[in-house]
C-alpha cells in the first residue's frame, strides 16, 4: 500500500527546534500549573472499539493495529510505560537514555515481526525482563503527546493540546530522521487516508492480509486527548473482528487424557465417551479459571498455551493465582460467556490501564 499521509511536494521543514523549545517553556499555554499543586497522572490517548463503519465522519487515517507494548517518551528523554512508569529492562532503559528527541513520541514497542502471532508475548517477556536482549527490538510510533516528567507537578506540553494530529505527524516524521541517526530503532506507522467506509475496508483486508489484527482509524485534525476517545469525537477508534480482554485468574484445572474405548457411530466417525471413571489427570494444566475485570463473568480459559507454559503455571499455582492474564475471544455469539476464549500473555501491572 502506497503511504499517503503526509504526502510532501516539497523539502519537510526541520521542526525539531520547535520540539525543543515547547519542551523548555513549563507555561507554555495549558501546561502551566501552579507550584506545589498535586497533578493527575498523565494518561495516553486511547481508542474506543467501532463496528459500523458507514456511521462514521469521513476522512479518516487508516494504519495497523500494532500489538506490542505501549510506550511514551517522558520529558527526561526516557520511555514510560501506559501507567507512567519506567520498564524493567535495563538495555531498554540504557538505550532510550536521555534522547532529546524522543519526549512526547507515542508508540508501541515490539520485538521482531509485529504481524507475528506470538507478537505481544514475545515482546512483554522482553520489555518486562531486567536482563534480557532487545535484539530486534523497534519502537513503532503513531502520535506525539503533551508529556510529563513522572513525579513532578509541572507539566510540559511538546504541542498546544488543541493541535492537530497534521501537525503532530509533521514533527513526528522530523523527530524519527533524528532519533534513527542517533542509532535508536524507531520507525513510523504508516497512515493511509480513506474517504469512506469502502475504501476504509479495502486498506483493512490489505492489512489482515498482510497478518495484523486490525486496523486504527484516526481524525486527520483530532486533538491528543488524554484518556478513551469516544464514538462521537472518532479523535481514535479501533475496528477489530475479534475483540481482546483482560481477567483475574481464581483457579486451575488439570489436563486430563481420556482413556475411554473408541466407539464407532454410524456414520463412521470415531468418538469416545467422556465418562469420568477413565478420564486420567496429566499433572499439567488444562484450563485456568478466570474473571473478567470488566464484566466479572466467570469462565474458563484452555487453548492458547505451549506446553512448557501449562507445566510451569501448574507447577506454580500459588504464584499465578490473583494474575491478570490477556485473552482474545469472538464477540459473535456471546451473550454471556466470552465465545472461544484464548490466552494471550500475562498483563503486566505497569502496562495497565483503562
Amino acid at each position: 500500500m502506497e503511504d499517503v499521509w503526509p504526502r510532501r511536494t516539497e523539502p519537510p521543514r526541520d521542526r525539531r527546534h520547535l520540539h525543543r523549545a515547547r519542551l523548555s517553556r513549563p507555561g507554555h499555554r495549558r501546561g502551566h500549573r501552579e507550584r506545589g499543586r498535586q497533578m493527575k497522572p498523565f494518561r495516553p490517548l486511547l481508542a474506543e472499539s467501532v463496528d459500523d463503519l458507514k456511521a462514521l465522519r469521513w476522512p479518516l487515517l487508516i494504519s495497523p493495529k500494532i500489538d506490542g507494548i505501549r510506550a511514551i517518551g517522558g520529558t527526561d528523554g526516557r520511555l514510560m510505560s501506559r501507567s507512567g512508569k519506567p520498564f524493567p529492562n535495563a538495555a531498554l532503559n540504557a538505550l532510550f537514555n536521555d534522547a532529546i528527541y524522543l519526549p512526547g513520541i507515542d508508540g508501541e514497542l515490539v520485538v521482531g515481526d509485529p504481524t507475528a502471532e506470538d507478537a505481544f508475548r514475545r515482546t512483554e517477556s522482553v520489555v518486562m525482563a531486567k536482563d534480557a536482549s532487545i535484539d530486534g527490538l523497534v519502537f513503532h510510533a503513531f502520535d506525539l503527546a503533551p508529556v510529563f516528567r513522572y513525579g513532578e507537578t509541572r507539566k510540559f506540553n511538546l504541542l498546544d493540546d488543541e493541535g492537530d494530529y497534521s501537525e503532530r505527524l509533521e514533527c513526528l516524521h522530523d523527530c524519527e530522521s533524528a532519533l534513527t541517526e542517533m542509532g535508536i530503532p524507531v520507525k513510523l506507522v504508516q497512515q493511509d487516508l480513506a474517504s469512506s467506509a469502502e475504501e476504509a475496508l479495502i486498506i483493512e483486508r490489505a492489512y489482515l492480509a498482510a497478518g495484523y489484527e486490525g486496523i486504527m482509524l484516526r481524525d486527520p485534525h483530532g486533538i491528543y486527548k488524554e484518556g478513551r476517545s469516544s464514538l462521537r469525537e472518532q479523535i481514535l477508534l479501533k475496528l477489530k473482528r475479534f475483540h481482546e480482554a483482560e481477567a483475574e485468574i481464581i483457579g486451575f484445572q488439570e489436563r486430563q487424557r481420556n482413556d475411554n474405548a473408541p466407539t464407532v457411530d454410524a456414520l463412521g466417525h470415531t468418538k469416545r465417551s467422556s465418562h469420568k471413571a477413565n478420564m486420567v489427570g496429566m499433572n499439567t494444566l488444562g484450563a485456568l479459571h478466570v474473571r473478567d475485570l470488566k464484566t466479572g463473568v466467570e469462565f474458563d480459559i484452555g487453548t492458547g498455551f505451549d506446553d512448557k507454559t501449562r507445566q510451569r503455571i501448574w507447577d506454580n499455582s500459588d504464584h499465578f493465582t490473583g494474575k491478570v492474564v490477556k485473552y482474545r475471544f469472538f464477540p459473535t455469539g456471546s451473550k454471556d460467556k466470552p465465545r472461544f476464549p484464548t490466552f494471550l500473555w500475562f498483563r503486566d501491572a505497569i502496562d495497565m490501564g483503562e
